[in-house]
């Protein structure tokens, strides 16, 4: 499938909304007003959705129906040379790194998303093949039912909230069915829709706060984190308007960050610096007292996870020269290769 650029776009606004998404979730809130609360409340209900759109283009872009171990090897590949980079950072800047955290900087499995992704992954091929053929209105049905078991009853079948690999499954085909309509929607009813979405989620969230026993009460297909229905309806509404959106501008610069939006997300979640980012980022709040000024705190949250962003960029860009220099990614393709040979003698002796 030919790229597109107004989804390789929507894939670094998605990074960009997590790294927004985190500076609320890791910030000091203590003493916050109304004002502040309802800005948090909606950056949350917007940027939550991060996540779901990046499963979603996965499920949207991938096609083959054979096993490719290529994008795994890769990506763990990746994991394990930020963790030596980062940490020899701090152990030039800082010192004090264990041997503990040496040996710990060798596991890529620190991440649920990674987890979860890793086990789309292998399952993709499998799902592309049951779905292939299968009859539009039996597709639907079969998405319709698994989304329902989510958000209904995530809770009940261990996947609330969404950090598991069944949430994941059905985002994959959800985005599998996207890929499949040809049916252009409105653009002024998908930003109603996205904008309903939204208030309703944020009021929803005020509710919750203030009546605990609600929180108890409902399930996680209203009050949960990924897998609640107003996040998914974002995610989807999200999606839809760059879908049907023709971007052609600025093609080259797009494509320079949308190939480095995905080590955005395994830098800034690294488990070496991860504290010290937000650490940093309190510390910046505190001594600007940026935080008692909603557009000082919108400006400051701005250039804070902008040059995250470009931070994290310029480190995979040096990623990708390193493994060029090194003939990684032949490594990778040939380790794939005997890989998917001795897939075939298992499967072929079973």
């Amino acid at each position: 499938m030919s790229r597109n650029l107004s989804l390789d776009l929507l894939r670094i606004m998605a990074m960009f909304m997590i790294l927004i998404l985190h500076s609320i979730v890791f910030m000091d809130m203590s003493d916050i007003s109304f004002p502040k609360c309802l800005l948090y409340d909606t950056e949350i209900a917007l940027c939550r959705s991060g996540v779901n759109v990046f499963v979603l283009l996965t499920g949207y872009f991938l096609c083959k129906d054979n096993q490719n171990f290529r994008k795994i090897y890769t990506l763990v590949a990746s994991i394990l040379f930020f963790n030596i980079i980062l940490l020899s950072i701090k152990q030039i800047l800082l010192g004090g790194v264990t041997l503990h955290t040496l040996i710990t900087c060798l596991s890529p499995f620190k991440y649920w998303f990674i987890n979860c992704y890793i086990g789309l992954m292998l399952l993709a091929p499998y799902i592309i093949i049951a779905i292939k053929d299968m009859p539009h209105k039996t597709f639907d049905m079969l998405v319709l039912i698994l989304t329902l078991t989510n958000v209904l009853f995530g809770r009940f079948i261990g996947t609330a909230d969404g950090f598991s690999l069944l949430w994941f499954i059905n985002l994959f085909m959800i985005g599998q069915r996207l890929k499949r309509t040809s049916i252009q929607y409105s653009q002024k009813k998908i930003i109603l829709l996205l904008i309903a979405s939204i208030t309703i989620h944020v009021i929803w969230s005020f509710i919750l706060l203030n009546n605990i026993e609600i929180l108890d009460s409902y399930n996680v297909g209203i009050s949960g984190v990924y897998s609640n229905i107003f996040c998914l309806t974002t995610s989807v509404c999200l999606f839809l308007l760059f879908k049907q959106s023709s971007l052609t501008a600025h093609s080259k610069i797009i494509s320079f960050f949308a190939l480095s939006a995905f080590a955005v997300y395994l830098i800034s979640e690294n488990f070496i610096i991860k504290p010290g980012i937000w650490k940093i980022w309190n510390s910046l709040l505190t001594y600007t007292n940026t935080s008692n000024n909603i557009m000082a705190f919108l400006s400051m949250q701005l250039f804070f996870c902008s040059l995250l962003f470009i931070v994290c960029v310029i480190i995979d860009r040096l990623r990708l020269f390193v493994f060029n220099l090194l003939n990684i990614d032949r490594f990778i393709y040939h380790l794939d290769l005997q890989t998917n040979k001795l897939l075939n003698f298992v499967v072929n002796k079973i």
